[in-house]
């Protein structure tokens, strides 16, 4: 009996042990500095949306990122882009030549990237953005008042 209360009280304290506070197959925070490659990955995703735009955004800062582990890898980017200065068609985009012209409103935009290292495979599943427009503009009026 005392056998079956000690190993009850172990296998608890191992179960509850082992829980994390990410779950698998669930999205795990990251620091967006910890590793380049999440860099690269936000101008990648930034780089690629090209539909009715005449020049690339660029990556402004990488906020926030997110891991998922898959049958590969998913990263969860969230960034503030702007209009760079490099002209869709007459050049390819570089993080280095593509900076963000002066003035031009900002966006927050989320990406989502699946990665698979091993089969040299890295596509963009999702991009949304947001205006960040606004946002400055209500900053603006707050400091004028």
């Amino acid at each position: 009996m005392a056998y079956f209360g000690v190993a009850s009280v172990l296998l608890f304290a191992i179960f509850h042990g082992s829980q994390g506070s990410s779950m698998p197959g669930g999205w795990t925070k990251q620091d967006p500095k910890a590793d380049a490659r999440f860099l690269e990955l936000a101008h990648f995703a930034t780089s690629s949306q090209t539909e009715g735009l005449q020049y690339y955004n660029t990556v402004v800062e990488l906020v926030e990122v997110e891991t998922q582990v898959v049958a590969g890898m998913n990263y969860k980017l969230k960034m503030a882009i702007a209009p760079s200065t490099c002209k869709i068609g007459e050049v390819q985009y570089s993080v280095q030549e593509c900076v963000a012209q002066e003035g031009q409103p900002q966006s927050m935009c989320v990406a989502v990237v699946y990665d698979v290292p091993w089969q040299k495979q890295t596509s963009v599943t999702s991009f949304k953005c947001e205006q960040a427009e606004q946002t400055a503009k209500a900053a603006t009026t707050l400091k004028t008042e």
